[in-house]
């Protein structure tokens, strides 16, 4: 059997979930270092299967900080995961609540072990972005390949991306086109994403899937998406709440109404229109 050597890959991983995965499955014990143990283990998995298909050189744990540069944009974000009054929640959502609690608690304590203990040159949080835009920085401008399995990071990516859930267990895609991540970021300003204080209100997966599809049809996309919000400043604020590329280095570069506008032309002009031009 002739040998065939792997290509070398470096591989960032959107580490959010599997730390969340990790202190969910030993909630109940309250051990710290169990949770800390069975995040490594987790990588270690996953990078067993990346091995398969390639020869990892680096590797890469993001995770996200308690605040980034969507929290400057508006105080809407992550404003939907806010804790309700005890006293209006029945005996099953109190019990709920207060395991969720919990929960956070046990992340936020067992992100600080994985912050003290590994050297930054793998773990690394950034203080103006989420785990998200470092994976899309890593993937799409320096050839990682990703492990994720938020689905901002799977449909945004250039990269191959393998879903460590353990529903899906494999590799996503080998890499998407820009006009698939635009059609994406466009799908999520109107469903408002994971982020329930966002979108358009009334406006479900079914209209959003149909209106990017129908978008080939129009004189002009920009105007149609544009006039789906009430105004142009909550059309921005949409767009940049969802599009994870607005980080180069740890530097934030948002995204203009001139930089939409020119991606849709970009994405939406035929080969007549351009002969036209």
């Amino acid at each position: 059997m002739d040998y065939i050597e792997k290509e070398s890959k470096n591989v960032v991983f959107d580490s959010d979930g599997i730390l969340y995965l990790s202190c969910y499955a030993h909630v109940d014990s309250g051990n710290l270092e169990l949770m800390y143990a069975d995040f490594w283990s987790r990588i270690g998995s996953v990078t067993n299967e990346l091995f398969k298909v390639y020869k990892i050189e680096k590797t890469v744990i993001a995770l996200t900080s308690s605040k980034n540069f969507r929290d400057d944009l508006t105080d809407l974000w992550k404003a939907d995961r806010a804790t309700k009054d005890p006293s209006q929640m029945t005996d099953k959502q109190l019990a709920a609540s207060i395991k969720s609690e919990s929960l956070r608690s046990y992340v936020y304590e067992t992100k600080k072990l994985v912050l003290d203990r590994i050297p930054r040159d793998i773990v690394t949080i950034s203080e103006v972005a989420e785990a998200d835009d470092i994976f899309i920085d890593l993937c799409n401008n320096q050839n990682y390949i990703g492990v994720a399995m938020d689905s901002d990071c799977i449909k945004q990516c250039k990269s191959p991306v393998f879903n460590y859930h353990s529903k899906h267990w494999k590799w996503m895609h080998q890499g998407l086109d820009d006009k698939s991540i635009f059609q994406h970021i466009i799908y999520e300003t109107i469903v408002g994403g994971h982020n329930g204080s966002f979108g358009i209100k009334g406006k479900g997966k079914v209209f959003a899937n149909n209106f990017v599809l129908d978008l080939v049809h129009h004189d002009d996309p920009y105007a149609q998406w544009k006039m789906l919000f009430p105004t142009e400043e909550e059309a921005l604020l949409n767009y940049r709440v969802t599009d994870c590329s607005q980080v180069t280095n740890d530097e934030v570069h948002l995204v203009s109404l001139e930089d939409i506008e020119n991606l849709f032309k970009e994405h939406y002009t035929t080969p007549e229109d351009e002969e036209e031009i």
